[in-house]
């Protein structure tokens, strides 16, 4: 987990951080209420009713504000790092086989997803955060019948919204690229492919994408087919799927391997009062928070919320994961959260290696 730009994102509605818009945003839009050089603001400001931007500060402050709220609530995963032009060691023909007999799914309804890459330059690197939801949107188009349309159940509602950042570090000095878009993605699968066309297995992890809201002004001109014109758009959108895509399969492949826990409030027990009944605020529960550490091919330990014990356990959360039933069959356990809540509370950040 990348704490530092976490933090500087967290921070957005109410610090200054220095900024550099996306190729796919409308610059003209902006132009007469900032100051705008070389495609960078060092000083750019989401606080709320920013003079400089009279005609959108309001609607700008609001989404940092929820992207804040966003950050802080959600599970955080970390995917391993790569070079700038690199791929993941999870293979075009890996992801078609593994989609062909299951879903794209996220771990929680909500999660933060970051992936760091580097360069030739030992000054130069970048970092991707991803605010990821599911959500149930069933797209609807007039020429549903004709080219890859084809290839989806027209009720398909199997969605994922993504607003992503991307933090470049150049001599240590951080800035923000963003468009503030936010993406819906759907992926071809098993439960998402349309039975009444031939598909082919090389097909299966394709996905489609289209923006379904702006607080800047983009360039979303569609053809016929509803694929969009903006080259920048659609070079983005893919980056963010592959993303997702490559979480979902780390995740169905799970072994724990290394776990850091940062320990909590210890329990505080104080002594007997006179004349004074027993108080539920004499002890409190323990909190903990635990990063476990993911690795996609080597198998070296169990996940310990895995192993079912008699023993009581702290309020935790269980992340979404595949069951494999003794038929064979593969399904999906819902996120969900379980444990005592008397006896403390932990909370989970995931490191995955892959």
């Amino acid at each position: 987990m990348y704490q530092k730009a976490l933090e500087r994102l967290i921070h957005l509605p109410v610090h200054p951080i220095a900024i550099m818009y996306d190729k796919q945003v409308d610059h003209t839009s902006l132009a007469n209420h900032i100051s705008y050089k070389d495609g960078i603001l060092a000083d750019y400001t989401f606080v709320k009713n920013n003079p400089d931007l009279k005609t959108q500060g309001l609607r700008e402050h609001n989404f940092a504000k929820a992207a804040s709220n966003f950050i802080q609530r959600s599970p955080k995963f970390t995917l391993p790092t790569n070079d700038a032009m690199g791929k993941s060691d999870i293979s075009d023909s890996e992801l078609s086989a593994i989609f062909k007999v299951t879903d794209v799914s996220l771990p929680y309804p909500e999660i933060v997803l970051q992936k760091k890459y580097t360069t030739n330059d030992p000054d130069f690197s970048y970092i991707y955060t991803l605010l990821c939801a599911e959500c149930d949107s069933v797209w609807e188009h007039e020429n549903y019948g004709q080219g890859s349309m084809q290839l989806w159940k027209p009720d398909c509602t199997q969605t994922f919204r993504v607003i992503y950042f991307c933090e470049a570090m150049t001599n240590n000095k951080p800035i923000v690229s963003l468009d503030t878009a936010c993406y819906e993605i759907q992926f071809l699968t098993c439960n998402t492919a349309n039975p009444d066309y031939p598909i082919t297995t090389d097909k299966y992890g394709w996905w489609r994408y289209r923006i379904a809201e702006s607080v800047w002004e983009i360039n979303t001109e569609t053809d016929k087919f509803g694929e969009y014109k903006n080259d920048d758009v659609k070079l983005q959108a893919n980056a963010l799927a592959d993303l997702v895509a490559t979480l979902s399969v780390a995740l169905s492949y799970p072994a724990i391997t290394r776990t850091t826990k940062v320990a909590g409030s210890k329990p505080m027990i104080k002594p007997p009062m006179k004349n004074l009944k027993a108080s539920s605020f004499h002890k409190r529960p323990v909190w903990e928070h635990t990063t476990l550490e993911i690795d996609l091919y080597n198998d070296t330990s169990e996940e310990t919320d895995a192993t079912r014990s008699s023993v009581p356990k702290r309020l935790h959360g269980v992340r979404k994961h595949l069951r494999k039933c003794q038929s064979g069959k593969l399904t999906w356990v819902k996120a969900h959260t379980r444990g005592n809540k008397r006896l403390g509370g932990l909370t989970k950040d995931y490191d995955l290696i892959t």
